[in-house]
């Protein structure tokens, strides 16, 4: 169950012992944006939210995390964590690799081939522009690329 935002909101002030003017302060809004918000329980933004969260990790980082949560985001959406390897993946833009990714398909090929990481590299990217022009993707590549099974007596 989702905690209430504004429960966690007001700990949030209790730990970092924020009145109303040392709220707008952190914020950078004016005192009576926050006294209006405040009279309601919140905060004007989630800008302001995560503003808010921000400061309060190095004093409560669980508070911080379930403040963040509450409020739709998460510490490493805010930069306060590190993404694991997954959690980077999903943030790439579809289709970038890293040079770490690059690396390992390379040297798949020059593994395969017997070839030099260098000569392996040359092919690759000679293949991979080659499918480029003709629109192909690696998914339309790979099982046509990939051993097949034999049914019958080899070369039939």
């Amino acid at each position: 169950m989702a905690e209430n935002l504004v429960v966690l909101i007001m700990e949030a002030r209790g730990k970092l012992r924020l009145d109303n003017q040392g709220l707008a302060r952190l914020l950078g809004v004016s005192l009576r944006t926050v006294e209006r918000h405040s009279r309601q329980g919140g905060v004007s933004s989630p800008d302001a939210l995560h503003e808010l969260v921000r400061a309060l990790h190095p004093v409560d980082p669980a508070l911080a995390a379930r403040l963040a949560e509450a409020g739709g985001a998460n510490l490493v959406m805010l930069g306060l964590l590190p993404a694991s390897p997954d959690e980077r993946a999903a943030a790439r833009p579809p289709g970038l690799a890293t040079p770490e990714e690059m690396i390992t398909v390379v040297q798949a090929a020059a593994t395969a081939l017997g070839l030099p990481l260098d000569a392996a590299r040359q092919g690759v990217a000679a293949a991979f522009e080659a499918a480029h022009a003709l629109g192909l993707s690696v998914q339309a590549l790979q099982p046509m690329l990939s051993p097949r099974k034999r049914s019958g007596p080899a070369g039939q």
